[in-house]
């Protein structure tokens, strides 16, 4: 069967004359009537319809499931839903993936009708115990809370199962045994420094650009000529991959003189469509600035591990080439995403709170702020002009 064909309606004969209609869904026959009645042809269409609705795959009545099919099943939904508009999956899916695992580790031959509010608090207690944090944890019990209403959805899970699980609340400050995370403070300048002399001229310039823009990593890695109005004084960059895509809002980067002169190194010698910031690059001037290397007739080593350098640095390996440095250092780890409240904290001395929230792509709070909207663009603008 090819991955587009449709089940055929068939015809079980039966000793007696009386044959049935069936239809052979993942190996399993179900049964639909009596054959050629009017009645079982309906009931093929419904199940087929079901089936294909449910991602070509069978789906029980709610409540014969086990904790563990559920997960399969909400697997499958998951690849497909949690992707980014390049097809890349997205760190949400990492998120469940991890996630779910505690989960199936712990309660994976259990009904999906007898998960209720004591197994979801055990979960929650093993996160505790595994030492993270309060937030993080309560972003992880609202996941799981989410499977389960997609079970609903599927009638795979009874109302009444994720009803239960809605009732027990997010821990509290304070009133938890899991641990605070610190508040996120903006990078120390000489730790900033210390690392830029570390790292290649790639992940210079990115975090050059983040301090400039206030850019999330996420948006700047996969960055391309293409993708930028070059047209006036102050260039555009409206990336179609970022926070807030999948709620359809508009997310626009501004770069400034000091961001152009950064850009125009990499844009010059490269065709429009390929990314600026390329490891590969980077790799191969480290190697051609090193004294002891690789000679030209030497014998290439076995590869450890089946990893390749891609074409464009993602954010986990820029954020890896920061720890690297700050480890050669010998300063405190730090996460490229703390260089958005270095950008904030000087834009917000330089042009105030309201355009500082455009530039950084954060949702205006308030019915007031959305009428000045506009208003806030060309501010915004104005601040790359001085700032960035």
């Amino acid at each position: 069967m090819t991955s587009q064909s449709i089940p055929k309606y068939r015809k079980q004969k039966e000793r007696n004359g009386n044959d049935r209609a069936i239809v052979v869904l993942d190996g399993v026959r179900v049964h639909l009537g009596s054959y050629d009645s009017d009645e079982s042809r309906e009931v093929y269409r419904r199940v087929v319809a079901e089936w294909l609705a449910g991602g070509r795959h069978t789906v029980g009545q709610a409540g014969e499931f086990t904790i563990t099919e559920l997960v399969a099943e909400f697997w499958i939904h998951a690849q497909k839903h949690y992707r980014l508009p390049s097809g890349q999956d997205s760190h949400e899916l990492e998120n469940y993936r991890y996630i779910l695992k505690h989960v199936t580790e712990l309660y994976g031959s259990t009904a999906c009708e007898k998960f209720g509010p004591r197994s979801l608090k055990t979960i929650r207690t093993r996160f505790i115990n595994l030492g993270w944090c309060r937030s993080n944890i309560n972003k992880c019990v609202t996941r799981i809370k989410h499977v389960f209403k997609w079970g609903v959805e599927n009638e795979i899970v009874n109302a009444s199962t994720y009803h239960a699980l809605q009732c027990v609340g997010g821990l509290s400050r304070g009133r938890t045994d899991a641990r605070e995370n610190p508040p996120r403070l903006p990078v120390p300048s000489d730790d900033i420094e210390s690392v830029r002399k570390l790292v290649s001229r790639q992940v210079r310039s990115l975090i050059d650009l983040q301090l400039y823009s206030g850019a999330r990593p996420g948006e700047l890695v996969s960055l391309r000529a293409v993708d930028m109005d070059t047209s006036k004084p102050v260039w555009v960059y409206r990336p179609t991959s970022h926070k807030t895509a999948h709620y359809g809002h508009d997310r626009a980067i501004y770069f400034g003189p000091r961001s152009q002169e950064i850009l125009h190194e990499f844009i010059a010698d490269r065709p429009v469509d390929a990314y600026l910031f390329d490891p590969r690059e980077a790799v191969a001037e480290r190697h051609a600035q090193a004294e002891t290397h690789r000679r030209a007739n030497q014998k290439p080593n076995h590869l450890k591990s089946d990893r390749k350098i891609g074409d464009c640095y993602t954010t986990e390996s820029y954020r890896r080439a920061i720890q690297r440095a700050c480890v050669a250092a010998k300063i405190p780890s730090w996460s490229p995403h703390r260089l958005r409240h270095n950008a904030a904290t000087n834009l917000r001395a330089e042009v105030g709170i309201d355009v500082t929230q455009t530039m950084l792509g954060h949702r205006l709070g308030s019915k007031i702020t959305e009428l000045y909207a506009e208003k806030n663009v060309e501010q915004a603008i104005e601040a790359a002009r001085k700032v960035g």
